[in-house]
């Protein structure tokens, strides 16, 4: 009579103590755990996870990496709404007086923080997860008003301006939309990254 094969199962990965992680590499794991890291079964992909730190809230790189490739995006429609409505003229400065300190505010700093990551002066640390959420969210919001009253603004100069201004805030009026857009699909990430660190 033949056997059954037995399947041999992988066993689970280590649970990796944060606190313990503080204080080097050695201590990160129980002994339990380094056996089963030292183990010949696992391969040296379990030696290499012994060997990766985790840091909280940044542990996603890629998640970080797509949430500010929307940076690009964001800087590129905010400069379209400062130049449209610079060009033309900022026919009603109370009111775009606003939008233009929004989209310039903004411009420059998401380029700024956008720099900021790609030289990587975060360093890891949890902090930036917290400042990313945070300006995001006021961005989104500054930028939401910002577009109201863009078109506001717009829906008055149907009469009594020229052609080329009434086209020209049109045209910021959409980009101010998407723009507010990347800002809150931005701001959203960096919560749920914010929230899971």
């Amino acid at each position: 009579v033949r056997q059954p094969a037995t399947r041999r199962r992988r066993c689970k990965p280590p649970f990796v103590d944060e606190e313990a992680d503080a204080q080097g590499p050695a201590s990160r794991y129980s002994p339990a755990q380094r056996l089963w890291l030292e183990s010949p079964s696992q391969g040296s992909g379990a030696a290499a996870a012994a060997q990766t730190r985790v840091v909280p809230g940044l542990a996603e790189p890629s998640r970080m990496r797509s949430s500010y490739r929307c940076g690009h995006f964001q800087g590129v429609f905010g400069g379209l709404v400062w130049i449209l409505v610079a060009s033309s003229l900022v026919p009603i400065p109370l009111i775009q007086g606003w939008v233009m300190f929004v989209s310039v505010f903004c411009f420059l700093a998401t380029t700024t923080l956008l720099v900021l990551y790609i030289i990587g002066a975060h360093g890891g640390e949890t902090s930036w997860v917290t400042l990313d959420a945070a300006y995001h969210c006021v961005a989104a919001l500054f930028y939401l008003s910002a577009s109201v009253l863009e078109a506001l603004a717009t829906i008055g100069m149907q009469e009594g301006y020229t052609y080329k201004q009434y086209h020209e805030n049109i045209s910021a009026v959409v980009f101010s939309y998407v723009a507010t857009l990347l800002y809150v699909v931005h701001a959203v990430f960096s919560l749920i990254r914010w929230k899971s660190s």
